[in-house]
């Protein structure tokens, strides 16, 4: 891991580049057990591999611009992918080499606005990618998770009322523009009557939901 951080009084930006091998990782197979809980094997050699990066820029007291961003490649060497065989109670086993990780997006990022028209008013805006995932180890174009946008807004408003220290007011619009997107799933595949069969399950998120919250310090 090696790193590089450059600020000046209103800039700061920060990188990152990374490199991690592994032997026997412990990784998500794509499927949920009888309860519900997902399944994981070991593979023997793989590693997760990327660069991250980090800004923001103070563009005048009102106005602050901050970002960041993950570039990755998340790689399995070699897989091995075994599906049951309800016509003869045995298992087929599929190799695949140099596939993705599963959810494990080669792109993730974030972009923040904060805007603070007057003392204890700020509004804030955010919006975040999120690159496609696979829902199993194969690279199956057919099992994955599409790639998402979501933003964000908040404002906050903080008043100092006589006899107690502060009150802070927060209103949060979280998937301002009602996005429909899934960002977990499972999948599942089985050979029956000659012929395999893959059942892929996703679980959407909430559309545009608003959050009022108040919190007092004495």
């Amino acid at each position: 891991e090696a790193g590089y951080r450059f600020s000046l009084k209103k800039f700061f930006f920060f990188a990152n580049f990374y490199h991690m091998a592994y032997t026997d990782q412990l990784i998500l197979t794509g499927e949920i057990n009888d309860v519900g809980e997902y399944t994981r094997q070991n593979v023997a050699d793989s590693y997760r591999q990327g660069i991250e990066f980090e800004g923001e820029w103070t563009v005048s007291e009102k106005v602050k611009l901050s970002a960041n961003a993950t570039f990755s490649k998340n790689k399995i060497k070699h897989f091995e992918e075994f599906i049951d065989n309800y016509d003869d109670y045995t298992q087929q086993r599929n190799d695949y080499t140099n596939t993705d990780i599963s959810f494990s997006p080669s792109l993730i990022s974030a972009g923040i606005i904060q805007w603070t028209p007057i003392k204890n008013l700020e509004f804030e805006f955010t919006g975040k990618y999120i690159g496609k995932q696979f829902l199993d180890n194969t690279m199956n174009e057919n099992r994955k998770l599409d790639a998402y946008v979501v933003n964000d807004a908040r404002i906050a408003w903080t008043i100092k009322p006589k006899g107690i220290s502060e009150i802070g007011f927060t209103l949060a619009v979280n998937n301002l523009f009602d996005q429909h997107y899934s960002s977990n799933g499972y999948t599942y595949s089985y050979i029956y009557g000659g012929s395999a069969s893959t059942f892929n399950y996703y679980f959407p998120q909430a559309g545009v939901t608003v959050m009022f919250g108040i919190k007092a310090r004495i």
